[in-house]
């Protein structure tokens, strides 16, 4: 091991300096190594020593432009949302989109040391990621077995008696953004399933146009069918026709990929908002990724060129110079079954957009289990300076504000977990639940209910420290007909920092609210009167005026913390954050669905008007005996209509298995339901008929005389 670096997750805060303030995005804390480990230079500040001295902090060139300007940064100083104040240490590059990490701004690891001595010494605590560079040629699986050596002596072993169990992974870092399953990370990571999801889907769009391709050169054979006929007659091979229509197609091939590369760089702006990206234009000069682009062109122009140069290189000379050639069962067919996968692939899609779409609207319209509505969320230091109740009553007099409360987390942050020992007992029978530390007007204030028992009460003494609520689940999950009156405990330190076990009583439970996106099931949950922990006002105001309402509650921060920078969201924006991936893949594949139909209609759009001009004199001598218009049309166009529905039976099956397995992420989740698939279907029929109507419609309103002597 040559080098190691921690790393611990800052959260979401709200930075001053002077006049200015921002609420960042995912700061964190770092050891002073680790620009040893990562290979971020800085433009300014000595890399050994910028995150060593507590209370120091090092800001990405985009950070510190935003506050700063063309001011020089360094031994500026910056004021948090917890009121301390940070100096400017270091100017990094800005943290490329790439990059495991997404933090713009790196605080000193010493500075959590200083504010939490005790969680530093204790080795259970697990919060923090560490970064280990290994010395080249190390063999991982004894290194491995040596940390969870080290791990048992120091605190496992200790969870081994209450029938706990810790364990240490290693993961490379390259694996940690597409394959980490960790339930926690320290940066949203990606999905390789997505991945391959997008990468065949985009193999499918073209595998549409491949078939439109043969489909096309296939249906119009008798157009070459005379060249063909009159090469071969003056002395030309099979092979030399062959090379000739392969040149050909890959001559398409190469025009196609050239325009297509155009066109992804001007659209690079579009897919970076989408997918939340930082693609850049230098890939296309990367000699990895032209050597891919050239092989994807030869593959292309192989599989679209096969099927094509091989048929129209067999045609007879005689037949085709006599005019006699006429196209096979076999090719009929064949063309059939191009077109019918085509449409399979097009309704996949569809129903993929639908059922996205509806799990969407699933997730945003769910009950939650509180109001999450109308509540702005504001954190406050505890320096001190104003006492936790003192903090409430102060912006709950804000005109506007119906409702607040205190609480040392909300719903959609992330909760801590402790180990509970039920009444009756053994620590080997321990429950693993969530806790969370509230006072008695947080259950009105979100309009969470109670099922049984009653609230915490301001005027019981015994409360903080003595009493809990517990959830549904964790009412189950316990298994005890009446958990009211009931005791839980759980190990503490006493007085002396010996560990003792703090005994609680159970006197309500509460209805099952979220704490979670719905991707997770409702954990066993334990709420506790903790007033020390508070740190966080949830303000619920009326409707309307929520500017005004924002202008008040600043300017009573102000007058509470003057040298505090005022660190506050809205609870349903921190939710709908949550399914920000799930929203950027609806678009992307809104936007594969779309490009599949319009290549399929331009495929069968073609094929619809070979196929018409191919029953000209049918519809002529039709129309003589008296066929109505809306009868020829049904005549041509029912045939397309077929296939549509061959191709419905064939995509249904394969539709749902696909997205029942994304479902399955959810452990709350929508059904896909029958009229997805019937809408689907009726859309795919929809686009078909509206592409082969105009053909239809066109040959059908023609003069019966010039269909009659079009041959």
């Amino acid at each position: 091991m040559e080098q190691t670096a921690r790393i611990l997750s800052l959260g979401n805060t709200t930075v001053q300096y002077d006049a200015k303030e921002f609420r960042e995005q995912r700061l964190a804390y770092a050891d002073a190594s680790f620009f040893s480990i990562f290979t971020l230079p800085l433009l300014a500040g000595d890399p050994r020593s910028a995150l060593a001295a507590p209370y120091s902090v090092v800001l990405s060139e985009k950070i510190a432009r935003k506050y700063f300007g063309m001011e020089q940064p360094i031994g500026k100083m910056l004021k948090f949302s917890d009121g301390r104040a940070y100096t400017v240490t270091g100017i990094m590059n800005d943290i490329p989109g790439n990059f495991h990490l997404t933090t713009q701004i790196l605080c000193s690891y010493s500075t959590w040391i200083a504010e939490n001595k005790s969680d530093a010494e204790r080795w259970g605590s697990i919060s923090t990621f560490t970064y280990v560079l290994l010395a080249p040629g190390t063999d991982i699986g004894p290194f491995l077995e040596k940390v969870n050596l080290l791990s048992d002596e120091k605190f496992g072993n200790e969870l081994k008696k209450i029938g706990g169990n810790a364990k240490v992974y290693l993961q490379p870092l390259k694996e940690i953004h597409l394959k980490s399953n960790f339930e926690f990370d320290i940066a949203n990571t990606g999905d390789i399933l997505t991945v391959y999801l997008f990468s065949g889907i985009a193999l499918f769009i073209l595998l549409i146009a491949c078939i439109n391709f043969i489909n096309l050169s296939t249906a119009r054979y008798a157009n070459r069918a005379l060249e063909v006929g009159l090469k071969k007659t003056l002395g030309a091979t099979r092979g030399s026709l062959v090379r000739q229509f392969f040149t050909e197609t890959f001559l398409v091939t190469f025009l196609a990929v050239l325009l297509a590369s155009l066109l992804s760089s001007l659209a690079l702006p579009w897919l970076n908002a989408v997918s939340g990206q930082e693609f850049s234009r230098a890939i296309f000069l990367q000699p990895a990724f032209l050597l891919g682009l050239a092989l994807f062109t030869a593959v292309v122009g192989a599989l679209a060129g096969s099927y094509p140069s091989l048929y129209l290189s067999s045609f007879h000379p005689v037949q085709t110079l006599k005019g006699k050639l006429k196209a096979g069962a076999a090719s009929t067919a064949f063309r059939r079954i191009l077109v019918v996968s085509q449409f399979a692939i097009s309704i996949i899609l569809i129903i993929g957009t639908f059922t996205i779409l509806k799990q969407l609207h699933y997730m945003k319209n769910k009950k939650l289990g509180f109001h999450k509505e109308q509540v702005i969320v504001v954190t406050f230091p505890q320096d001190g300076n104003a006492s936790a109740p003192t903090v409430r009553n102060e912006l709950a007099s804000v005109p506007g504000i119906v409702g607040a409360s205190l609480s040392a987390d909300v719903p959609g942050l992330n909760f801590s977990m402790t180990n509970f020992i039920p009444e009756g007992r053994t620590e080997r029978e321990a429950l693993m639940m969530q806790t969370m530390a509230v006072d008695d007007r947080f259950l009105p204030t979100l309009g969470m209910e109670i099922a049984k028992g009653r609230n915490f009460f301001s005027a019981m003494k015994s409360d903080p420290g003595e009493a809990v609520l517990i959830n549904e689940t964790a009412a189950a999950r316990l298994g005890w007909d009446d958990p009211v009156g009931k005791t839980i405990s759980r190990r503490g330190r006493g007085a002396n920092g010996e560990r003792i076990a703090i005994k609680t009583t159970v006197i309500v439970i509460v209805k099952d609210f979220h704490t979670r996106s719905l991707h997770q099931k409702i954990e066993p949950l334990v709420l506790s009167n903790a007033p020390d922990t508070f740190q966080v006002v949830s303000l619920r105001f009326a409707g309307g005026g929520a500017a005004e309402i924002m202008a008040g509650l600043k300017k009573k921060w102000r007058q509470l913390f003057p040298t505090a920078a005022f660190d506050s969201f809205f609870l349903d924006e921190s939710f709908a954050a949550m399914y920000q991936t799930e929203e950027r893949l609806e678009k992307i594949l809104t936007s594969f669905a779309v490009m599949a139909i319009l290549i399929s209609c331009l495929g069968l759009f073609g094929l619809a008007a070979y196929m018409t001009e191919k029953r000209t004199k049918e519809v002529g001598i039709r129309k003589v005996l008296g066929a109505s218009i809306f009868r020829l049309v049904f005549l041509l166009s029912n045939e397309f209509s077929k296939w549509v529905l061959v191709a419905n039976i064939i995509a249904w099956p394969l539709a749902y298995y696909f997205m029942n397995r994304w479902l399955q992420t959810f452990a709350f989740r929508t059904t896909i339901g029958a009229g997805v698939f019937l809408l689907s279907g009726l859309a795919a029929l929809a686009i078909a008929l509206l592409t082969v109507g105009y053909q239809s419609i066109k040959a059908a309103r023609a003069n019966p005389v010039d269909s009659l002597r079009y041959e």
